[in-house]
């Protein structure tokens, strides 16, 4: 008899689960389903732009990404890749557009809506951010809640 895989959303599901070994499978089970949506192709791309930003080659990796979602513009995982080039180069508010189109497309996305927080964050718009981490922790009520803690207490 043949296992079948989860599906998107019975692994969505599985975010809430009590036991952290359940979630954290899940969680690195949704990641490896929405980088390996364009096959080979995809993940290609997502390797040498992770190897150019090792390298520090942000530019490079960016154009990369931008010629994936030229020719995918329904990938979620290439613009919210090509969010995290953004910020890292401090591009904040390039980054929050490729996160709003990434949650545009997959609104479950908790790593875009925590990619939004973050550059909320960074620009010092912290009831953003909070909205923002808070989208994310509805997906995934056990990760990490210091960034929205920190936002809350900056908001007081």
């Amino acid at each position: 008899m043949e296992s079948q895989e989860p599906t998107e959303d019975e692994l969505l599901a599985l975010l809430c689960h009590p036991a952290e070994s359940v979630r954290r499978s899940a969680t690195r089970a949704l990641w490896e389903l929405w980088f390996a949506e364009k096959g080979d192709e995809g993940l290609d791309v997502f390797d040498r732009a992770g190897e150019l930003v090792d390298r520090g080659h942000y530019n490079e990796a960016e154009t990369l990404l931008t010629r994936l979602i030229d020719r995918y513009p329904e990938y979620a995982e290439a613009y919210n890749q090509r969010a995290i080039v953004r910020f890292r180069q401090g591009r904040y508010r390039e980054a929050l557009l490729d996160c709003e189109e990434v949650v545009r497309r997959k609104r479950w996305h908790f790593g875009a809506w925590h990619g939004k927080g973050l550059c909320h964050k960074a620009m010092k718009q912290y009831s953003l951010a909070v909205e923002a981490f808070t989208r994310s922790l509805e997906v995934q009520p056990y990760a990490l809640r210091r960034e929205l803690q920190e936002c809350c207490k900056l908001l007081n």
